[in-house]
């Protein structure tokens, strides 16, 4: 079976990316709005990894300048 591994670059590191919960643990002072842009953008976090880290990202990016 085909597997992906999803990494997050931060803080000068690679964060290996394996659930909704890793994922927030990265930016836990963004939690509640990371949480609220997959809600609002219905996107389930196992169904489709790739879009709601991306998003997850895109957003905390926006929300850090």
């Amino acid at each position: 079976p085909e597997k992906n591994f999803f990494y997050v670059f931060k803080d000068k590191r690679y964060h290996s990316v394996h659930t909704k919960k890793s994922m927030l643990e990265l930016f836990p002072d963004r939690k509640r709005e990371l949480r609220r842009v997959l809600r609002e953008n219905k996107i389930k976090f196992r169904k489709n990894r790739e879009m709601a880290i991306v998003k997850m990202v895109e957003t905390y990016d926006n929300l850090a300048r």
